[in-house]
């Protein structure tokens, strides 16, 4: 049998599908009496992005307090769907990098979304405070994701 290695951003991706499956069971409620899927949670067009933050030395714990406590509420404010968020267990990468995943109606909405975030007069100052004493996020990789047709999350 022929195996492809586990490259850090593959194993990333495998351990998230994992983690993603029981979502599936805990998927906000609504939708029509005849089982159309929910409002704003899942549709054909539906975008997720898994966000990979490096922090500076010494800026993680900094910056999961950031998410904790300002941007995941200001996510929502502004129409971005929270999915999760992960510290890697691989001993390299658990001192500096925050896994998260969000989610948006469709790719097309996701550049508004984050320009209404950005570019908010609340998430400034936020950015302003917190990178006061040193900026806490040295690098970002963005993947967008389609979940397949034999997704349980689609």
């Amino acid at each position: 049998m022929n195996h492809r290695p586990f490259t850090p951003l593959r194993r990333i991706i495998w351990i998230l599908t994992l983690l993603l499956l029981p979502l599936t069971a805990c998927q906000p409620s609504g939708g029509d009496a005849e089982g159309s899927q929910p409002d704003g949670w899942q549709s054909e067009t539906r975008a997720y992005e898994m966000r990979i933050y490096t922090a500076n030395e010494g800026k993680l714990d900094e910056l999961e307090d950031r998410f904790r406590n300002y941007t995941m509420a200001l996510f929502e404010e502004h129409g971005i769907q929270n999915v999760g968020y992960w510290i890697p267990d691989d001993p390299e990468r658990s001192h500096n990098t925050l896994i998260y995943i969000i989610s948006y109606e469709s790719r097309e909405v996701a550049e508004e979304r984050w320009d209404a975030f950005y570019y908010s007069a609340e998430w400034q100052e936020i950015a302003e405070r917190t990178n006061a004493n040193g900026n806490l996020v040295q690098s970002v990789e963005s993947v967008f994701m389609t979940p397949t047709d034999y997704s349980p999350l689609q």
